[in-house]
This record gives C-alpha cells, sequence and structure tokens, in this order.
C-alpha cells in the first residue's frame, strides 16, 4: 500500500497547525480570544449544515429525472435535426430541463437568492415553520434550486459515461430499459460521480455563506457579526471562519475519497484496468 499521499497529508496539516500558532504567537490575532468564542460557532455551523444537507438531498431527488431527461433524449432530439412521434413526446420535458439547467448554472446564486427572498419576503412576510423565519426557508429553497441544475449535469455525464457495450450486453439478455437502468447503469453512473457530488455539496456548503446576508445564523453571519463587527475582530473572526470549514471540507472530501476506492468497480473511469498488475507490463 503508497503511504506517500498520507505522508503529503500529514506534513501538509502539521505545517498549518504550525502556521496557525506561530502567527498568533507573532500577534496577527489573538489566540485566546479565539480559543474562548470558537465553541460558540457550533449552533452556526449546525445551521449551516442542515441548510447544506437538506437542500443537497432535496436536489438529488429532483437532480436524477432531470438528468434521466437529458443523457436519454433521442439523439436526433439532442442535436436537433428534426423530429418523429418520439421526439415530439420528448421534446417539452427535454427543453424544459435544459432551460432550467442553463438558467441555474448560467446565473449568480447571489442574484437566485435575491429573486426567491424577495418573494418569500412579499408573500409569506411572516412565515414560520418548524421554528425557523420566512428568511431560512428562502435560503433553503435557493440552495437547493441551485444544487439541482448541478447534481444534474454532473449525473448526466456519469450516466452517459457508462459503456455502450454494456447496455447492448443487457438487451442481448432480455433486459428492458428500465432493467438495463436499474441493474447497469444506475450502480455504475453513481460509483462514477461521487467525487463530483461530493464537490458540488462543498460548493453548496461554501455558497451557504450567502444565506447570511439575508439575516439566517449561520457560520458567516455568526463570524461576520458577533466577532467581526460587535467585538471587532475581524481577523480572529475569519480565522474560525477558515477552521470551520476546512474541518468540515476536508474531512468529508477525504471520507469522500476513501469511499469512492472502496466502492470503484476495476477499470470503470480510469485510463487503465485496475486488474492488480504492473502498469509496464500493460505496456508490452
Amino acid at each position: 500500500m503508497d503511504y506517500t499521499a498520507y505522508l503529503y497529508g500529514g506534513v501538509t496539516i502539521a505545517g498549518a497547525v504550525v502556521a496557525f500558532f506561530a502567527l498568533g504567537f507573532l500577534g496577527v490575532y489573538h489566540l485566546d480570544l479565539i480559543v474562548q468564542y470558537l465553541p460558540d460557532g457550533v449552533g452556526p455551523a449546525e445551521t449551516s449544515l442542515v441548510l447544506t444537507c437538506a437542500a443537497f438531498a432535496v436536489g438529488f431527488v429532483f437532480a436524477l429525472p432531470l438528468a434521466l431527461l437529458r443523457a436519454y433524449a433521442p439523439a436526433h432530439l439532442r442535436r436537433s435535426k428534426g423530429l418523429d412521434r418520439e421526439g415530439v413526446l420528448w421534446a417539452p420535458p427535454y427543453a424544459i430541463a435544459s432551460a432550467f439547467v442553463a438558467i441555474i448554472r448560467g446565473t449568480p446564486f447571489l442574484v437566485q437568492m435575491f429573486l426567491l427572498w424577495n418573494v418569500f419576503i412579499f408573500d409569506y412576510p411572516r412565515l414560520v415553520l418548524l421554528g425557523e423565519p420566512t428568511s431560512f426557508w428562502a435560503g433553503l429553497v435557493a440552495l437547493t434550486v441551485n444544487t439541482t441544475a448541478y447534481q444534474a449535469e454532473a449525473m448526466r455525464g456519469g450516466f452517459q459515461s457508462v459503456d455502450n457495450g454494456q447496455v447492448e450486453a443487457g438487451r442481448a439478455l432480455g433486459l428492458g430499459r428500465v432493467g438495463i437502468f436499474r441493474r447497469i447503469v444506475l450502480p455504475q453512473g453513481l460509483r462514477l460521480v461521487t467525487l463530483p457530488l461530493t464537490n458540488e455539496w462543498i460548493s453548496t456548503f461554501k455558497t451557504s455563506t450567502i444565506v447570511g446576508f439575508f439575516n439566517v445564523i449561520e457560520l458567516y453571519y455568526w463570524a461576520h457579526n458577533e466577532i467581526g463587527i460587535e467585538l471587532a475582530r475581524p481577523i480572529e473572526a475569519f480565522v474560525m471562519l477558515t477552521i470551520f470549514y476546512l474541518t468540515i471540507n476536508v474531512t468529508l472530501s477525504r471520507a469522500s475519497t476513501a469511499l469512492e476506492r472502496r466502492y470503484r468497480i476495476p477499470g470503470l473511469g480510469s485510463m487503465l484496468p485496475d486488474i492488480g498488475v504492473r502498469s509496464e507490463s500493460l505496456r508490452r
């Protein structure tokens, strides 16, 4: 087993820890203040995680059918070379799915957040659901809409990356479209998009900072207002914010990488088949 990556990772973490304490001892920021107030960020961190996880989970449910529409529309429909009877049936949902993905991926999240926030504020100004105010639900809906489009595109790429020969083999065995998708495409496609979906979760988690501009007490709101403004300690505020985001994102990233390696199908999504032989022997 190659431990080089773990060695580099350990050295990097150790270097970051040394730099953190060194800058504190040099007076760039106050270590005692960070240690004192860091536990106060646990609650806002939970809010950020709830927003991210809920939006990602709901977005996954909506992204799957969007990905199917975009991945398995008739080829001539995707190339805009005319429509037959099947194309006429596919055209409206395919157009809606493609337009949704293009609009969401083509506009900044801040614009989407402003739009939905104003809709909620004017239509449901006093909405309180499950103990959360209107701004929380506006942020959750905005994050859900945003991540749905990006997850749909990631899954579409994963489904279309499954080798067509395996699909043909499934047909030869008598499997229908649903059976081929459930037994062949879906298991392999999800393995292929494990890392892209993890990256999307991390991106959504970082994007949730924008929700803080709309009075949702998440990590950024807490650090900026309660530490940076009220205590007049902006450097310490963003050092604490960095600690929270790095701890959560790096942990998830490493866990996702380990999971992907554990359940990866040998040869799937790699240039060389992983069959337990040296790469030199493959070149002979």
